[in-house]
C-alpha cells in the first residue's frame, strides 16, 4: 500500500489547440515521470512503434536497465519512464 500511497501525483497535459491530451504520473521522490508509449508517443507527435524503437535502442546501450523503466504489459498503454 506505500507504494501506491508514495505515487499520487498526476500531471495533466493538454496543447492549446486540445489536440493533446496527456497524463502522467510524477515521483516527486525519485524526480521520475511516468507515462505510457501510447502517451509519449501524443506528447511527441509520433507513433508508438517510434517509443518502443527509441526504447529499444536505450536498453541496448545499457543507458537504462528495461527493468527499472518498465511495469506492466498491456499493448500500448506499457508505463514506461518518461523523464527522470
Amino acid at each position: 500500500m506505500k507504494d501506491i500511497e508514495a505515487v499520487q501525483n498526476f500531471l495533466f497535459y493538454n496543447s492549446e489547440d486540445g489536440s493533446v491530451k496527456v497524463q502522467v504520473v510524477v515521483d516527486a521522490e525519485t524526480e521520475t515521470i511516468w507515462a505510457s508509449q501510447k502517451a509519449i508517443a501524443k506528447l511527441f507527435g509520433v507513433t508508438v512503434p517510434n517509443i518502443s524503437y527509441h526504447l529499444k535502442r536505450i536498453f541496448e546501450s545499457g543507458e537504462v536497465a528495461p527493468d527499472t523503466a518498465m511495469t506492466g504489459k498491456s499493448d500500448n498503454d506499457t508505463p514506461v519512464v518518461a523523464g527522470t
